[in-house]
Parts: structure tokens; sequence; C-alpha cells
């Protein structure tokens, strides 16, 4: 009886176990190196599988082919090259890399070729949105073609725009200088930032704007989002920050978490501003951006810190 049940029960066992997972990938069009370092959630044990169930909090889209490696660094090797458009799942981040599940497959990936929004939806939806809207119109006036630069500092906001040909990508001292602070927060309290959102397109940001007034309507909208040309991810110097817990991220309660007081008594050090301020929208013209941080110099971001103003009123109001 007992040697009757035993069998059984094995039958049902093979019998319930799909073929399809003894092995994910063919090996053709891959090295032996590379076959060796795709895991693949089937093959991962109990503890494994509820590890990486607990760690996924979210999802990107990838903004061009990104290749998924076999950790955090350009030198490690590459897995499989993920195309444009495509949905991952985000579980843990490293320093600007994010840890991610495509296909069952675990690599990693640089954050700055990911997007928490769908850029596929938003360019679908694009012409659709508020046709009748004129505010939707970039309008770029004489004054506008030389952009607004005062004491060294370009100014863009409501009033001013960049003008269109204006496409510069991440300015690089910026870059180097966010470098140092996300260094700097974690040798001091431990914690690490991510700099989830950096410079953007015009077309990006077209899309973006416009989803969010399809979403909120346009004045909803423009009091957190900027119309395409005034929006400071255009100039390559300004970076949405978050901590590990995305939970945070994009809300004003990240002011209270240890990364968010840190980067607001902090960032000037690094020559950057807390750009949108609590009780400032009638100036800066948006909501507060616990998140939103601008850089514009130690000397001059220093300045405003200590004397607790806008950028506006830094360069506008004297």
């Amino acid at each position: 009886m007992r040697r009757g049940l035993r069998f059984i029960v094995i039958v049902i066992i093979i019998t319930i176990i799909p073929l399809g997972s003894v092995k994910l990938f063919a090996t053709l069009g891959k090295t032996d190196e590379q076959e060796a370092f795709v895991p693949n959630l089937e093959e991962l044990g109990d503890e494994e599988m509820d590890q990486v169930d607990d760690e996924v909090k979210m999802y990107k889209y990838t903004t061009e082919n990104l290749n998924l490696r076999t950790g955090p660094g350009t030198d490690e090797g590459i897995i499989l090259t993920v195309p444009k458009g495509e949905r991952v799942e985000v579980i843990s981040h490293d320093n600007g890399w994010d840890k991610l599940i495509y296909n069952n497959t675990i690599g990693y990936s640089s954050e700055e070729y990911l997007s928490n929004v769908d850029i596929k939806d938003i360019s679908e939806n694009d012409d659709n949105v508020n046709k009748d809207k004129d505010e939707l119109e970039v309008i770029v006036s004489p004054e506008t073609m030389k952009m607004k630069i005062v004491k060294g500092i370009l100014l863009v906001n409501k009033e001013y725009a960049l003008s269109m040909d204006y496409n510069p990508g991440e300015d690089p001292e910026a870059r180097e200088y966010l470098d140092k602070m996300i260094a700097a927060c974690n040798d001091e309290t431990g914690k690490n930032l991510t700099a989830f959102s950096r410079y953007r397109t015009y077309e990006y940001q077209k899309g973006l704007f416009n989803q969010y007034v399809k979403k909120d309507g346009y004045d909803n909208a423009v009091l957190y989002s900027a119309k395409p040309r005034h929006s400071e991810h255009e100039t390559g110097l300004a970076f949405d920050i978050g901590g590990n817990d995305q939970t945070y991220w994009l809300e004003e309660s990240f002011e209270d978490t240890e990364e968010g007081i840190w980067l607001r008594e902090n960032a000037h050090r690094f020559g950057f501003i807390l750009r949108y301020p609590k009780g400032k929208t009638d100036i800066t013209g948006y909501i507060y951006e616990p998140w939103h941080f601008r850089y514009i110099g130690i000397e001059h971001a220093s300045n405003i810190f200590e004397r607790d103003i806008t950028l506006e009123e830094y360069l506008l109001g004297e």
C-alpha cells in the first residue's frame, strides 16, 4: 500500500512540472560565459524567491535599448539586451544601478536608461491631449531665445523658457557634484540616495506634461509639472532624488525621511538648492517638492540656503 502510494505521488509530481522550466533560454547566440551567468527565477530556491517577492516594489520602462548585466557596473558581462519601451521589474538599487527582473531573468542596468513613465503610452496619447488648449503650445519669444541668465545662472521657470535648439544633455559638473553628494550622504548617514529623474529632452517633457494634463486637468498639472522648454530637467542641471524606499518618491512625506532631512540641510555644500520650497508656490509657481534639487554651484547655493530664499528671489529680487 505504501509502495503504491509513493508511485502515485511521483507520477503526480512529474506531471505538474512544466517541461519549459528545465531551461528558460536557448543557448543559441550566447557565449559560454553569458550562459553561465544567466539567473532565471525557476532556478532560485524558496528562500531566494521569497526575497525577490519581498523586494519587488515597482515597474520601470526602458528609454533606450538596455544591456542587462551580471552586476552593477559597465565592466560586468552582458546577459541580454532589453529593447526600448519594455517594462521591467525593479527589485533593488546599488549606487545608480537598478537590479531588474526581465523575462524571468535577473540582472543589473544603469538607472539612466529607465523611466517611471511608459513613453509608448505617452506618445500614443500625445496628439489627442487637450488640442483646444493654447497653453500647450510653446511660444519662444525673442527674450526666451536668448534665455534668462543672471549672475551666470540659467533661470528656467514659467516665465522664462529654453530656446528650442537647447539640448545640452546632462551637465558633467552637476553630475560630478551629484555623485559627491550621494557618496557623502552614505558616509554620514549610512543611507543611499538615488537620482531617479535626470535630464529630459523636449519630446520627453512634452509627452510627460500632456500625460499629466490628461490625468489631472491642465490647471492642476501646471502646479507640479512644467510645460516643455520650461522644465529645469531640460537644462541637465536638475535631479529628482529619493532614498531606497520608493514609496516616498515624488511624495511630500519624503521631507520627514532621514534622506530628505539630510538633503535639505546639506545639498548646498555640493552646489544644489531645494528648488521648490514649502510655502513658496506664489513665487516659484510650483507646489512644494522636497525631492527636486537644482545645481547652481556651491557659492550661490550656500547663499540661498543661508538666506532661506528661492532662486527667483536670489536672481530677480535685488
